[in-house]
């Protein structure tokens, strides 16, 4: 016997069905849209999902793995960028365009 079949569709994510109802594809857009990013970086981002969706990873290495791309983003809330610039919130937000990630709104600093 195999699985029963359905014509329920999940709803994707870089081609990985999202299952949590509380997931907004077009705030995730807004991240990054997809179109600026090469194909190997779509793939790779299918493949993590898929895996993630797998349950091949536990929330201890889904956090190392968000703290790893903080590293390499140097990703600051406005206020931390603004002070260690020493200057004011809205010369940092001027400065550097934010970008909104979990309804918080950081600079980006990895030039």
């Amino acid at each position: 016997m195999g699985k029963p079949q359905s014509n329920f569709q999940y709803r994707t994510i870089f081609g990985v069905p999202l299952i949590a109802g509380n997931y907004n594809i077009s705030t995730l857009h807004k991240i990054e849209p997809m179109l600026k990013l090469t194909q190997y970086e779509r793939d790779s981002l299918n493949k993590l999902g898929q895996s993630i969706q797998e349950g091949k990873w536990s929330n201890a290495g889904l956090v190392q793995l968000i703290e790893l791309a903080g590293m390499y983003l140097n990703i600051k809330t406005i206020p931390d960028y603004a002070k260690d610039q020493k200057i004011t919130y809205n010369g940092a937000r001027k400065r550097q365009r934010p970008t909104e990630i979990f309804g918080v709104k950081f600079i980006i600093d990895n030039f």
